[in-house]
């Protein structure tokens, strides 16, 4: 088995003629399309409406980037075909709101927590078409196995919800 160093094209691993096994690595930028931090205080406040009661976010913050990357090994049969698996980690989206609540009981301040990362083993089929000497096109389908995960935290507190005189 031989190393063949990595080549990358937009992110993307290609398989060289030259040598049929293939180890890359990559790394970026991942963004989430969450929406805007005002779409989610709005589905949290509606969400609350809904059930009856009243939520004020005072401050919030939504971070959609992370860092992401990925590790891939392939193996090209011949001329034309080959096959690829890997890993990738997608980096997490993160929120976090500070307010008051009330769902029927005392009026409450609250703070929380959000986060939803995604990552998974990764495999695809290559297929090449050679055109000359030094150049080949080629194309490629797969599936992502993303194990995707939901974490919230929150924590109540009584309000201050005036002053006494």
């Amino acid at each position: 088995m031989s190393f063949c160093p990595p080549l990358l094209l937009q992110n993307q691993m290609v398989l060289t003629r030259t040598t049929p096994v293939l180890f890359s690595a990559f790394g970026g930028q991942s963004s989430y399309d969450v929406g805007s931090v005002d779409d989610v205080d709005e589905a949290i406040v509606s969400t609350v409406d809904f059930l009856g009661g009243f939520a004020e976010i005072n401050e919030s913050s939504l971070d959609e980037k992370d860092t992401s990357f990925g590790v891939v090994a392939g193996y090209r049969f011949n001329s034309y075909f080959g096959l690829e698996v890997g890993y990738v980690d997608l980096g997490a989206a993160e929120y976090s709101a500070e307010g008051v609540i009330n769902v029927g009981g005392p009026t409450l301040g609250f703070e929380a927590d959000a986060s939803f990362e995604a990552s998974g083993p990764t495999a695809s089929v290559v297929g090449v078409l050679p055109v000359s000497g030094a150049f080949d096109l080629y194309g490629k389908g797969g599936i992502f196995f993303s194990s995707g995960s939901a974490t919230t935290i929150a924590a109540s507190t009584a309000a201050n919800t005036g002053s006494l005189s």
